[in-house]
């Protein structure tokens, strides 16, 4: 094995400090011969496979089954996977990959799976810029706890973008283990949240603070061709933060402004603007700081939520139109599907019959709910769980998991610090930052270990 590269080793105090993992026992079972009255008995290799895909899937379902009544009780078994010797700022997960910035503007890519570090760059970004606009910048998204270092991170399938307080967006590519810088995005202003859509490969969106989102959608062609976005869209204030449903098409800004807007994820055409939180004009107005899009498998409904500075979480119910109606740039009561619990309960007749306008993905007349009780700080970062669960993180130091169709936090996940920024899952484990120089991983595929015998 080729040594540890200088840059990692500098850069890691201690890695791999996992709680005892617990072991599910091995049951054995005893296989019986089966006595066939003639070959006509016996089953054909497609009959055998077909049953192995179907024992296979079974055991699948239970084994979802398990992971998400996890989610639902609190049992996760916690972990420490790596420890750093710099505080982290801003985390992306791409399992079992994931990548971190650094309050020193370094960048840093591990393997949570087996605790170790792959990658890293050190000087990827500064860790602090002496500049008013910057420190006006950063109190809008952070308010008082900024703790400098990395804006944005995004990673998916080898490829991480990341933003630093110098404005524009960095590409990098996990080449070994090396961080290979792929180009610069020369955008002139500051990002504030950055996406890499699974969807769509090759593909970035970028909230920035002069109020636009940027889509570049070929980052391949970005070193010959130039840096240029494919589609940017202007919003009415500072995007804070930005959420991609592809199954609706849509891409969601959160802003300082206190609205969630959306556009279609292609064309950028808007598709409605809810004042989900109301400021008042003063500095200190509460802001629109995160945004999710999440489906309530009950019912198949989508709806969109948002976390704001002020510590509330609200929600607004969404319609789905299907192709004929969005391709057509308008909708009819038989080509607009209402899948919006909200709007069930909540639209009036009347308004059912044209639950959305031309050009709105909102329902109208809906209700806005609100989750309860409200964190007691902003809620900086919010993402969709397992089986209609709802998970946020705010700078009250704790991470909360919600059922979005019982409007009821199920429970909350303490030890945090007011520097969490990020919360991420794949579905089947929850990790996050806010644990000074430590990422925390919440793992509900394997139970918690038991303490018998020790």
């Amino acid at each position: 094995m080729p040594p540890m590269p200088a840059a990692i080793m500098s850069l890691v105090l201690s890695s791999g400090l996992s709680l005892p993992t617990h072991r599910l026992p091995v049951r054995h079972t005893v296989l019986r011969p089966v006595t066939m009255s003639s070959a006509e008995d016996t089953p054909s290799p497609v009959e055998s496979q077909l049953a192995l895909f179907a024992s296979l899937r079974a055991r699948q379902i239970a084994i979802d089954r398990q992971v998400h009544q996890r989610w639902r009780d609190g049992t996760p078994a916690t972990s420490i996977p790596i420890t750093l010797n710099d505080w982290v700022r801003r985390l992306a997960l791409d399992w079992p990959l994931a990548a971190c910035g650094t309050a020193r503007g370094g960048l840093v890519v591990m393997d949570l799976a087996a605790g170790a570090l792959l990658a890293c760059a050190q000087t990827a970004h500064p860790g602090a810029v002496s500049s008013e606009d910057v420190a006006h910048d950063m109190r809008q998204l952070n308010g008082e706890y900024d703790g400098n270092g990395v804006i944005a991170v995004a990673m998916r399938a080898g490829r991480v973008a990341s933003a630093g307080r110098e404005g524009g967006v960095r590409l990098w590519q996990l080449v070994g283990d090396e961080l290979v810088p792929e180009c610069d995005l020369q955008t002139g202003v500051l990002a504030s949240s950055l996406l890499l859509p699974g969807h769509e490969q090759g593909s970035l969106w970028g909230g920035f603070f002069d109020g636009t989102l940027r889509k570049w959608t070929q980052l391949e062609a970005c070193r010959v061709t130039g840096a240029e976005p494919d589609v940017i869209i202007t919003c009415g204030s500072p995007v804070l933060a930005a959420a991609c449903c592809p199954e609706l098409g849509l891409v969601a800004a959160a802003t300082a402004g206190g609205t969630v807007e959306l556009y279609g994820d292609t064309d950028g055409v808007p598709r409605g603007v809810w004042k989900a939180v109301a400021p008042d004009g003063s500095a200190e107005a509460p802001r629109a700081r995160s945004v999710c899009f999440v489906l309530d498998e009950a019912t198949g409904g989508w709806s969109v939520f948002v976390g704001g500075s002020d510590g509330s979480i609200r929600r607004r119910g969404l319609v789905r139109r299907s192709p004929s109606a969005a391709e057509a740039g308008g909708t009819s009561p038989d080509t607009t599907e209402d899948v919006s619990r909200d709007a069930a309960e909540n639209v009036s007749p009347d308004a059912a019959q044209g639950a959305a306008s031309p050009t709105s993905f909102f329902v109208q007349g809906a209700v806005m709910s609100e989750l309860l009780p409200s964190h007691r700080g902003a809620v900086v970062a919010l993402t969709a769980g397992p089986a209609g669960l709802l998970v946020s993180g705010a700078h009250d130091g704790t991470v909360r998991i919600w059922d979005v169709a019982q409007h009821k936090c199920l429970y909350g996940l303490g030890g945090y610090k007011v520097w969490l920024g990020s919360v991420c899952t794949d579905g089947k484990r929850l990790v996050s930052d806010g644990s000074d120089n430590s990422l925390v991983m919440h793992d509900f595929s394997t139970e918690i270990p038991s303490l018998e015998g020790r």
